[in-house]
Formats: C-alpha cells, sequence, structure tokens
C-alpha cells in the first residue's frame, strides 16, 4: 500500500515543481473527501485508505487538507494533527455551486494541488488538478445505463480531463481505455494501482478455522466482494456456479 501511495506524493511534488510561481511553504496538498460517505461505496473507501496512508508520507513542509462533508458517514478520515487539516464543506459533488465554491475555498486555503477522485469535481479549479480514473462502463456497456447516464458521463469526463493536469488511472486497462477514447496525453496519465490495505493478509492456520467454523464454511466456497449493480455481472456468477455443481458436488445448492 505504501509504495503506491507514495507514488501519488511524488506526483503532488511534480506538480508543485512544474508551478514554481505557486510554490509557497508549506506545501498545501488537498484531497476531496467529499466522497468518503456511504453512498461511494467504492471511491469512498479509495479516498479513505489514501488519506490514512498519506500522512506519514508527508515532509515536513507539506500538508494534507482534507475536504470532506459535515454530514459525513461511512468512511473515516485522519484526525486534525500538525500536518493535517480537515475541512468540512456543505457543497455537494452533484451541486452546481462547487463550480464556484469549491475553486474560492482552493485559494483561501493556498492549495498547490487539489486531488479529485471523482469526475463530478469543480472544472475550472485555479490550481494544479490531479484526477483518479476509474472505468468507463457507461461507454463500454450503454446496455446498461440509460441514454441520460451515458451523455451525462462523456459530458463530466471530458470537462474533468480538461480540467486536470494530470491523472491517475487504476489499471493499465483503465489507462489504454482512456488513451483510446480521449485525446490525452500519453506523459500525463500514469497507471497508479489500488492497493489491499495493510490488514487483508494471510492469517493463521488458527484464525481460520476460527472464521471457518463460525461462519460454517465448507472447504470450498465462492466468495464475492462487491455491490449488487447490473455492471458487475453477478447474473453470469450465478449462471457459472450452476455449471459448476454437477463438477463438484461438495459444493452448497441455493
Amino acid at each position: 500500500m505504501q509504495g503506491v501511495v507514495n507514488q501519488i506524493v511524488s506526483l503532488y511534488q511534480q506538480l508543485v515543481e512544474k508551478a514554481k510561481h505557486m510554490s509557497t511553504k508549506p506545501r498545501t496538498y488537498v484531497l476531496d473527501a467529499r466522497t468518503a460517505t456511504a453512498h461511494f461505496p467504492g471511491i469512498g473507501r479509495y479516498v479513505s485508505q489514501l488519506a490514512r496512508h498519506l500522512v506519514p508520507l508527508l515532509a515536513a513542509d507539506e500538508q494534507l487538507v482534507l475536504l470532506h462533508s459535515p454530514q459525513q458517514a461511512g468512511w473515516p478520515l485522519p484526525e486534525e494533527s500538525a500536518q493535517v487539516r480537515r475541512v468540512a464543506t456543505a457543497v455537494s459533488p452533484f451541486s452546481l455551486a462547487q463550480q464556484w465554491q469549491i475553486p474560492r475555498l482552493l485559494r483561501q486555503l493556498k492549495a498547490n494541488v487539489y486531488h479529485s477522485a471523482y469526475a463530478l469535481m469543480p472544472y475550472r479549479p485555479g490550481v494544479p488538478t490531479l484526477t483518479t480514473l476509474y472505468d468507463l462502463i457507461p461507454e463500454q456497456f450503454p446496455q446498461l445505463v440509460s441514454p441520460r447516464a451515458r451523455l451525462l458521463t462523456r459530458l463530466t469526463t471530458r470537462l474533468a480531463l480538461h480540467a486536470s493536469s494530470r491523472f491517475l488511472a487504476i489499471s493499465e486497462a483503465t489507462r489504454q481505455l482512456y488513451l483510446s477514447r480521449y485525446h490525452i496525453d500519453y506523459a500525463k496519465i500514469m497507471t497508479v494501482p489500488l492497493a489491499a490495505d495493510d490488514r487483508f493478509r494471510p492469517q493463521p492456520a488458527t484464525a481460520v478455522a476460527t472464521l471457518r467454523h463460525k461462519l460454517n464454511l465448507p472447504n470450498k466456497y465462492v466468495l464475492y466482494l462487491g455491490i449488487n449493480k447490473p455492471h458487475k455481472n453477478l447474473l453470469r456468477l450465478i449462471e457459472a456456479w450452476e455449471l459448476l455443481i454437477p463438477q463438484v458436488p461438495e459444493a452448497p445448492h441455493w
């Protein structure tokens, strides 16, 4: 995890160096954590874990500012400290008002870098901006979403790309997808894969046996981790399981 976050800190520093006229001390990195709510199960976890792992990597002349919702619930953020500042804002990522209120807040904070983890963001932030890019499900699988959703996705993606100085793609497949569909400078988009939290590691056999007994798990089972939205293709997983049952007699039946 720390190796992944190190790459992101390095990108922050590169953006500051490139904009030397904004190179104030302390260097202020603003991470938009307004998505660290229950409404965003995936992006919220990403922002929460990124914020937590950024803190120990900050140099003495760097500070992290976390923009967050005052009604935040679901994903914890680091507490305030000498190098961490939390700034609550009621401006939602879905609000038109963010287009002028967030840039004004960035000026007040004297931000050197703004990092958005979502395409719904201020499109004239006024500071060097880093944006995290995920999949393009509405464009790849248009049958799964409404025409309105496809149009909004394409519009907000184009605006986010235009507003950003650099981009983080969560996989090489994602990077290649954006390069093939949008006019992006190869040098400006970098693959920085998502990383599992440090707690996800092999456990002692005794701990595994205890949990398996508690959950009444068989020796072989299928574990799905994710939400139940159509693009996750759960129906295909169930159909595959049905085909597998005759080959694995001990497989549980539903």
